[in-house]
């Protein structure tokens, strides 16, 4: 019988010192309904070097192991992320090691030997939290690169830099050294940018455009590595603007 899977993919990282442990969460994970990437480590120092090198959105980790338990692993980890789900997996039915782990805000506690269907229900709890804090992830991005747009409207619409708040003077200052290039987005008459799908322009910007004084006129900082980089994020927005004729616009770098 064929399992129905996600269409994404979550990279999870199984931290665990024996072999046997590894291998069953790992079957277990490959019959689950989500798909995941599956990282291992053998012990906990491992386990957080892996964790900081790579991508991970979750853990299932031992709490009895060498060099570094899982416990200090996880406080290790809610030190660079307070989000990532944790799941401990354990022999020991011990009521500190339990509250430990609800401290570290841990998903759950599973006590070996490991209970599928138990397994599975975590799971799948562990997979909405991922969705959620994704969703979070890019709203925060959004609405970081919306306070960056309207700093950057009001300089160019004359407000002098001494006039601005002093987060927005931390901004110009940390922009200085990002931005290369100006694209400037020029719309035919009675077009406005808001036409088409917002979001796929800010899918494909680090900086979201801003409206210059003149009219059907936009303006994006790009922040490129060299001349051609410039243009090929150039042509790219083109192609976003002008898609299915959606709208009619000149870009010029």
């Amino acid at each position: 019988m064929r399992i129905e899977r996600d269409a994404v993919v979550y990279r999870v990282l199984i931290i665990d010192d024996h072999l046997d442990q590894r291998e069953l969460v790992s079957f277990l994970l490959n019959k689950h309904t989500t798909d995941w990437e599956i990282l291992e480590a053998t012990n906990g120092k491992q386990g957080i070097d892996l964790f900081l090198a790579n991508q991970i959105d979750a853990i299932i980790t031992d709490v009895k192991m060498p060099f570094i338990n899982g416990i200090e692993l996880a406080e290790a980890i809610r030190k660079k992320d307070n989000h990532v789900p944790i799941i401990f997996i354990s022999g020991f039915d011990d009521f500190n090691y339990v509250k430990n782990a609800l401290t570290l805000n841990a998903v759950n506690y599973i006590l070996k030997p490991i209970n599928p269907i138990e397994f599975y229900e975590q799971l799948d709890k562990v997979a909405e939290l991922i969705q959620k804090n994704k969703l979070l992830s890019k709203q925060e991005e959004f609405f970081e690169r919306i306070v960056e747009k309207e700093t950057l409207t009001k300089l160019l619409q004359g407000v002098v830099i001494d006039h601005l708040l002093d987060s927005e003077k931390e901004l110009i200052s940390s922009l200085e050294s990002q931005i290369n290039y100006f694209l400037v987005i020029d719309l035919q008459k009675q077009e406005q940018l808001s036409e088409f799908n917002y979001f796929s322009l800010f899918e494909s910007l680090t900086t979201l455009p801003i409206i210059s004084p003149i009219a059907e006129r936009y303006i994006i900082f790009l922040k490129a590595n060299s001349g051609m980089d410039a243009y090929y994020q150039k042509e790219k927005i083109h192609h976003i603007l002008t898609k299915d004729h959606l709208l009619s616009a000149n870009t010029y770098l």
